[in-house]
């Protein structure tokens, strides 16, 4: 099965998230039909940097981006992909939050 990799950019008061290009690509090709709009990204704002930490371990917040990304609901997600990652380009897209 396939990952769904969502990359994730702080900022200094949010963070944008936007669906990595091949998890793109497959949830246009299994997913949805290619004329099918996918946001380009989402941005959520926190008020206190902390925040972003304990809202990227938030499982049901991975969920609740992927579903909004993908404009699939979550069994439409795990139909096409074994997991949901957030990946952090800016630290060699290291893995911040996986859920199943």
């Amino acid at each position: 099965m396939e990952t769904i990799s969502i990359l994730v950019g702080t900022q200094s008061d949010g963070c944008t998230f936007e669906l990595e290009p091949h998890s793109r690509e497959l949830v246009h090709r299994k997913g949805t039909p290619s004329d099918t709009p996918l946001p380009a990204s989402l941005f959520i704002r926190c008020e206190v940097r902390q925040d972003f930490r304990n809202m990227l371990g938030d499982e049901e917040l991975v969920w609740a981006v992927a579903e909004i990304l993908t404009r699939l609901s979550r069994e439409g997600i795990s139909q096409l992909a074994s997991k949901v990652q957030l990946l952090d380009p800016a630290h060699d897209l290291s893995a911040i939050n996986t859920v199943p």
